[in-house]
């Protein structure tokens, strides 16, 4: 195929923006862990390579059985270095530079021991983010070929470019706590055959691309996928009283001092519930759960949920997550109380000279914000274990974030629902205040609850 003739373009182009904190690293810098990775300029862009990647990858939920030529042309588009069959890629895509401005800001992490559910010592690391709403330029190009199926080529980038408008892609680090997640707006595809389009292509090159050679139709897109397997839990909470998740207070202004802690927000104040948090809350409640009913082979169901990292660098061995968590904004929540407090001496019971503290939680008021689980492949084991979870979530049981033992972090539920895939089987449970009002879907869960025990 190498030897056959260029016969035409296919050119796609969208608008790319990340709807949640997105980190692509450049590796650890001199004074923070995680630097965003950024352009001669110093802007932040998103490197083709690992976008590439990234698409690729979702090919596999492609149902290959609807496209008579998938194999063939998937070679052809991507590359292939099997036997008789070597092609070299067909597709080309450009870093995607960035497109007006974007906010870059730093945040703190610590790695948790689940069993004491305290910081590690020496743990503690730092992370600058991409806040989102930032907008990147998107160019792939495709190169056909004399014996090219360039139907099967446009179903392609149709069933790319649904996707990218679905914001089903997620790009960089932490994508298990919903870090990277692309949008895509403003998609054009192109199309010119040569030499019939030649003056056209030109056009294009200049920038003055004819709009007639725009072929994107959405309807047009026959690929079949998979049925995704998973589960998704979401549900409505308010604060019960308060809620902190620590950021360090503004000490910029000389002329007001600020409290010593307050809650974290973005650039533009908006309070903020990381995925983060909430995911370390729910490991740690999972665990205890599992250390309850059933000490046997619980470390090895909790590990396969949530993932791990063996401690022992001579083995080397760590698993991904299957559980995905979203930073969601708190909003309407009261932000301008602020609560003194003192250190107390442990041993005489009196106050410590000097040690008087304040911190600025959000306080309840009338929110109401929407916490969101993803878990993939998930079993009926796992699906009892975090409706036990959310049970101690929903019932004001299980507190998040920090000051805890002072009463802050405990949430109220309002309505959950739970719909997806269980064990290979579609599920759905939704409850209130009041419970399960469907007496066969409690049935279902209390065997599920059983066999947990066993």
């Amino acid at each position: 195929m190498g030897n056959n003739k260029l016969t035409g373009k296919i050119i796609l182009k969208a608008i790319v923006t990340n709807t949640s904190p997105m980190l692509i690293a450049s590796g650890k810098g001199d004074w923070i862990d995680f630097e965003v990775i950024c352009d001669a300029k110093g802007n932040p862009f998103i490197p083709a390579s690992g976008f590439a990647g990234m698409v690729r990858n979702s090919f596999n939920e492609i149902d290959s059985v609807s496209v008579a030529t998938y194999d063939e042309c998937f070679g052809y588009f991507w590359g292939s270095d099997e036997d008789k069959k070597e092609s070299q890629s067909h597709i080309i895509i450009d870093d995607l530079k960035l497109d007006g401005n974007c906010s870059v800001v730093e945040r703190d992490g610590v790695k948790i021991n689940h069993t004491t559910n305290l910081g590690e010592d020496g743990e503690k690391y730092d992370y600058q983010l991409l806040e989102p709403g930032a907008k990147f330029n998107l160019n792939m190009e495709v190169t056909l070929r004399e014996g090219f199926d360039e139907d099967t080529f446009l179903q392609f980038l149709y069933f790319i470019a649904q996707k990218g408008k679905k914001g089903e892609y997620q790009q960089g680090a932490f994508k298990s706590s919903g870090f990277g997640i692309l949008k895509w707006t403003d998609v054009e595809i192109y199309s010119f055959d040569f030499p019939a389009d030649g003056q056209k292509w030109l056009s294009y090159l200049s920038g003055k691309a004819e709009g007639s050679t725009n072929t994107y139709s959405p309807e047009k897109l026959t690929i079949q996928t998979k049925p995704k397997d998973s589960l998704v839990i979401e549900g409505v909470f308010a604060i019960k009283d308060s809620l902190i998740i620590r950021s360090d207070g503004d000490q910029t202004n000389s002329d007001i001092k600020a409290p010593d802690s307050t809650h974290l927000k973005n650039t533009k104040g908006e309070a903020l519930l990381t995925a983060k948090t909430q995911k370390g809350a729910i490991r740690h409640r999972a665990q205890r759960i599992m250390n309850t009913i059933r000490q046997s082979s619980s470390e090895e169901l909790i590990n396969s949920l949530f993932g791990y990292v063996d401690v022992d660098e001579s083995i080397k061995e760590a698993k991904p997550s299957r559980i995905k968590s979203f930073e969601t904004k708190v909003e309407n929540a009261d932000q301008k109380q602020v609560q003194p407090r003192i250190k107390i001496d442990r041993f005489t019971g009196g106050t410590v000279e000097h040690a008087l503290m304040q911190s600025q939680p959000l306080w309840h008021k009338s929110e109401a914000f929407t916490l969101r689980f993803e878990i993939g492949k998930c079993t009926e084991a796992e699906a009892a274990l975090m409706l036990l979870v959310m049970k101690d979530l929903f019932n004001e049981d299980l507190p998040i974030g920090g000051e805890k033992a002072i009463g802050r972090g405990v949430l109220t539920g309002k309505e959950l629902s739970v719909n997806g895939i269980i064990g290979g089987q579609k599920f759905d449970l939704s409850f209130n205040s009041k419970g399960i009002t469907d007496a066969s879907k409690i049935q279902i869960v209390n065997g599920w609850v059983s066999n947990l025990k066993n």
